[in-house]
């Protein structure tokens, strides 16, 4: 659990730092530069602390290797600057930004040797807000994967107990779904694990299912009695309740299972390339909804599964 949530930590760091790019993409204009600023770690990286100072263009190529986070629990920032700014704090035009080393790291996963620019860790040489979000949601998603069967579904009944899924299911960050420049929208907690066979039948390409914060937040609209305790019962739809594939979307798959003579759904999206599975929906359904209907068709009947 403490290593899972370091890699959920990085998700909500590298989220954020996606929404910051944008904002300063936005903003470069009338404030053009970026200043590379102290860490307030109480234990800072050498090679960290000897970028602090630097002082480039917004657009500088450098920043999409160095702009922080560069590894795991890292707290370097930036801050943006305007050009009277970065000129009172020594910056010279045309000067150029530090020289790049790199260091060889193998992948003991893939056995694949890359190169890895010296003070970053590797998996974070790239920018956040072009990959890395979706990049290390991906990275959390397979960890749960490669877990032995028992330990995968463990875990994730734990991440639902814990605060960082508390935190995206009562959509602290105040989250607007409507506002796509919000930079706290990639932000994503795992909510349950499929197994082998509807994997299968989805055709995804991984076992993990994840609540993201624009998904949470339409819950909170259009289902608010749906509580964080009653998110635990996702598990116990996708591995035992009936399966359905909507006839209208190759995409969206409905479990359903009744909760105390009351019928419930629960619907899961598989993303185009099937590298993710969010979890769209859950909560009571009404009687003549539940079962098979012209537009939801049986995959996989409701099974008995042993917790």
């Amino acid at each position: 659990m403490r290593r899972l949530r370091t890699i959920y930590w990085a998700n909500t760091r590298t989220a954020r730092a996606a929404g910051e790019w944008e904002r300063i993409q936005r903003t470069k204009r009338g404030i053009p530069f970026l200043i590379y600023e102290l860490s307030s770690a109480e234990q800072r990286r050498p090679e960290h602390e000897g970028r602090v100072g630097t002082i480039l263009e917004v657009d500088d190529s450098w920043w999409l290797v160095h702009y922080p986070p560069n590894g795991w629990l890292c707290q370097c920032r930036v801050r943006q600057i305007t050009r009277f700014e970065a000129e009172s704090l020594g910056y010279v035009p045309d000067t150029p930004a530090p020289e790049v080393t790199t260091r060889p790291w193998k992948n003991k996963a893939t056995g694949e040797t890359v190169q890895v620019p010296r003070g970053i860790d590797p998996g974070w040489q790239t920018h956040p807000g072009l990959t890395r979000a979706g990049n290390v949601r991906r990275h959390l998603a397979q960890r749960l994967d490669n877990l032995p069967d028992t330990a995968r579904t463990v875990a994730a009944r734990d991440m639902v107990r814990s605060a960082p899924f508390r935190a995206v299911q009562e959509n602290i960050f105040k989250h607007q779904r409507r506002m796509v420049t919000d930079p706290n929208r990639r932000l994503t907690a795992p909510v349950a694990m499929l197994d082998g066979d509807r994997v299968d039948l989805i055709r995804a390409k991984t076992r993990t299912v994840s609540l993201s914060v624009g998904d949470a937040a339409k819950q909170l609209e259009r289902h608010p009695s749906v509580t964080r305790e009653q998110y635990e019962m996702v598990q116990d739809f996708i591995q035992s309740g009936a399966m359905y594939e909507d006839a209208a979307s190759e995409f969206e798959f409905v479990f359903q299972r009744m909760v105390d003579g009351v019928p419930w759904a629960a619907v899961i999206h598989v993303t185009k390339d099937r590298q993710e599975l969010f979890l769209k929906s859950f909560h009571r359904i009404r009687a003549k909804q539940f079962g098979e209907t012209d537009r939801f068709v049986l995959m996989d009947a409701a099974r008995d599964v042993e917790n």
